[in-house]
């Protein structure tokens, strides 16, 4: 019962408050409508406020440069191109010419010398022979009283010597001493020398009247030349013409003998006794100057030593020219029997010190053989055995010599200097020019200069002057200049043939010469900068400007104009085109730059009968930018690069002065709008 209540309660008739809130909402729907409606049709025709807006002006410094002449020229960065001492630009050339050392006063010729020494004749001491008496009995068979003619004969066998065994005989011989005490005389006496080995005769002698009583007779018998053992015989024939002899208890004949002191060998087999030979030689020294003291850089001193002898030999070379410290250059060395040897040296570093003050000058060497005695041994030799040594002198270089030095003269052949014209000097003609060949001497000795000096253009030079000494730590400069030189330097030549001598020294003055002195020299053209030449090109600096991008970005999209505003301002004696480049990127501004503005040309400066500039030359201008070209701004850092082309000068000489200058100006100009719900 209760669900149907509710049921038709539901379904009752409604009331009247049901009825006035149906009829609003379909009110205000209408409304609704209609405003849509109406606001559709009339929309086109009604207009919205509008903000304010107004244009503004962007000018960013971008360049303002002066450049003096110095910074010109910097920026040419041409070494020929200077300021004298006025600061007014100067043009300068030099060249140099290959130096010219003085190597050949500091070396001599190599010396080879032979040395050779044979044994020669030996000396050997002779041994004592004891003399032989015979008593009358053993030579007469007569008894006291009278004595017939009769003939006496008697042999004397000596012992065998034991200094040899052996021997030629270079020179000396047997002396045998004859004493008569017989009571009688002799009408006839020979001696005869045989050897008992080979029992040849050696020699004979008969002494001339024979020997009276009571006389003592010396015969000289010779050997030289001649081949004897240690063992010999001499053997007496004498007679006797008879007399009258009481007793016979003192009487006798007495025979003493031995060899002569000295006794000079040959050859053979023998004690040989020590042996010193002591000899000197000299290697003449190949140069015309007179050397007092020198050092030497280097240098080889070779010994090659022969010794064609049965003896141990020890051979002394000593060089007294040659000092190390003060001690003169000794070379010992033992050479065994029959053996060769090879020394060699290193002179680098000694002292060469002549004793002879007279050309040619000698090198000295004092060479010293010895062997000693073979004794109590036995060495065969020969006279013409020789201790041989050959010495040879290398690569011998003075690192410094004091001397007294001839007159020297070196040529030096054609040689052909290029020379490094500046750009745009290649037809350049100088007003006022000079040429100077400038000798730097590094040496003590005088001089004098020969030179000849031949342009590519035909025209020739010829200078001459002296050359001061010097030395090589303070070089003294000698200058020769020519002035005259319309037809060699105009133009300037590419290049120049030079060739001509230089002499050194005056065979009088004593002076000190080292391996590092030198005779150098140079070309060297001057002139005030006032020249007819060709156009050049000039970079300058690199100039950066810190952007506020901020700025940049507030005018993106609202550009109404821009300009580049650059003002020029020459005081040069030429016409200048300048060019700006703008990049973001300094290594590449030259090569790809983002904006490039120019050529900005303008006239030289103003100037008097002289050529020199009096006023200046301004140029100002307005260069339009896109906003592309706007866009080089965009950055924190944009760079503006520089560069400046000197016109020809033409038919005009030009001339530069310390005083000239050139500034360049340039700012960027935008104007842009702002505001208008922008």
């Amino acid at each position: 019962m209760a669900r149907r209540r509710r049921r038709r309660k539901k379904k009752g008739p409604r009331t009247f408050r049901d009825r006035t809130s149906l009829g609003v909402g379909l009110k205000i729907a209408l409304g609704l409508i209609v405003a849509i409606v109406f606001l559709s049709v009339v929309q086109c025709t009604i207009k919205k406020p509008a903000a304010p807006s107004w244009t503004s002006q962007l000018n960013i410094p971008l360049i303002e440069r002066r450049y003096d002449m110095a910074q010109l020229i910097a920026h040419i960065d041409e070494p020929s191109l200077t300021l004298d001492s006025a600061g007014n630009p100067f043009f300068s050339l030099q060249q140099d010419i290959d130096s010219l050392g003085i190597s050949t006063s500091l070396t001599i010729n190599s010396i080879s010398q032979n040395i050779g020494q044979t044994l020669g004749l030996i000396n050997i001491t002779p041994q004592s022979i004891p003399p032989l008496t015979i008593a009358y009995s053993d030579l007469v068979l007569f008894p006291p009283g009278v004595v017939p003619p009769i003939p006496v004969d008697f042999v004397y066998d000596g012992p065998a010597l034991s200094n040899y065994s052996s021997v030629t005989i270079g020179s000396g011989g047997i002396q045998a001493v004859l004493d008569n005490n017989m009571g009688l005389s002799f009408d006839t006496v020979i001696v005869d020398l045989i050897d008992l080995n080979t029992f040849q005769t050696l020699g004979s002698e008969s002494i001339p009247g024979g020997m009276a009583a009571g006389t003592s007779v010396t015969v000289f018998l010779p050997l030289t030349g001649q081949t004897i053992s240690n063992r010999f015989r001499i053997q007496v024939h004498a007679h006797t013409p008879g007399g009258v002899v009481l007793t016979t208890s003192d009487k006798s004949f007495t025979l003493t003998m031995g060899l002569t002191d000295p006794m000079s060998i040959q050859s053979g087999t023998a004690q040989i006794p020590e042996i010193t030979n002591t000899f000197s030689r000299s290697a003449e020294i190949n140069s015309p100057h007179l050397i007092q003291n020198a050092t030497l850089q280097s240098g080889q001193l070779t010994l090659t030593l022969n010794n064609s002898t049965t003896l141990l030999v020890e051979i002394t070379v000593v060089a007294p020219d040659l000092q190390s410290g003060g001690v003169p250059l000794r070379i010992i060395e033992t050479l065994a029997a029959n053996s060769t040897s090879l020394l060699s040296r290193n002179l680098a570093g000694y002292t060469f010190l002549p004793a002879d003050q007279i050309l040619p000058q000698q090198l000295d060497f004092n060479i010293t053989i010895h062997s000693d005695s073979t004794a109590p041994g036995f060495a065969t030799f020969n006279s013409s055995d020789s201790i041989a040594a050959t010495l040879t002198l290398n690569n011998v270089a003075f690192s410094s010599v004091r001397g007294i030095f001839d007159t020297a003269s070196t040529s030096f052949p054609p040689t052909v200097q290029a020379l490094d014209i500046p750009n745009g000097f290649d037809s350049a003609q100088f007003t006022a020019a000079t040429l100077t060949i400038e000798i730097d001497n590094g040496t003590e000795l005088p001089g004098v200069l020969d030179l000849n000096i031949v342009s590519d253009n035909g025209a020739t030079l010829n200078l001459t002057g002296a050359i001061l000494p010097g030395s090589p730590a303070a070089p003294i400069t000698s200058a020769i200049t020519a002035n005259d030189l319309a037809g060699f330097l105009n133009p300037i030549p590419g290049s120049i043939t030079v060739s001509g001598t230089v002499t050194m020294g005056d065979g009088v003055t004593s002076a000190s010469i080292t391996n590092s002195d030198f005779v150098r020299a140079r070309v060297r053209i001057e002139s005030p900068l006032e020249v007819f030449f060709d156009s050049t090109s000039v970079s300058l600096d690199i100039q950066s400007k810190s952007i506020d991008t901020a700025d940049i970005r507030l005018i993106t999209g609202h550009l109404i104009s821009s300009q580049l505003n650059t003002t020029i301002t020459s005081h040069l004696p030429l016409g200048v085109a300048v060019y700006l480049y703008l990049s973001s990127d300094s290594a590449t501004l030259y090569s790809a730059p983002e904006l490039t503005v120019g050529p900005i040309r303008l006239d030289g400066g103003t100037v008097d009968a002289f050529g020199i500039v009096t006023a200046a030359t301004v140029s100002s201008s307005l260069i339009s930018l896109d906003s592309a070209d706007v866009q080089v701004l965009n950055t924190d850092t944009v760079y503006i690069g520089q560069i400046v082309t000197l016109h020809s000068s033409g038919g005009t000489p030009s001339r530069f002065m310390g005083a000239d200058y050139l500034i360049i100006q340039a700012s960027a100009v935008i104007e842009y709008k702002i505001g208008g719900g922008s």
